[in-house]
């Protein structure tokens, strides 16, 4: 799947991806106007949910999907399996 380097760099940085092969998280608080675009854009094509509350007036939480995590990931990277069992029951509620 295509992404935008900004679409790209938002997943990355929810997956922690920026920092390390192996995603532990898949949550990212989007604190302005534009990364809030960018997130809602992400929810729109599947590769991310909103979180049910935000954490403050002024951000909006997001979580990521695994076809976000698999649309982002570049060759040797892995998903932890705590985070994959996360991910899979996040989904199953949403549905």
């Amino acid at each position: 799947m295509k992404l935008s380097p900004d679409e790209r760099q938002f997943i990355r940085r929810a997956l922690g991806l920026d920092r390390d092969r192996v995603a532990r998280r898949s949550y990212y608080t989007a604190r302005a106007g534009r990364e809030i675009a960018i997130g809602d854009a992400l929810v729109a094509r599947g590769l991310a949910m909103r979180a049910k509350q935000a954490p403050t007036v002024q951000t909006v939480g997001f979580t990521i999907t695994f076809k976000g995590f698999r649309a982002a990931c570049e060759r040797g990277e892995t998903l932890a399996d705590s985070e994959f069992n996360l991910m899979q029951w996040r989904e199953a509620l949403a549905r």
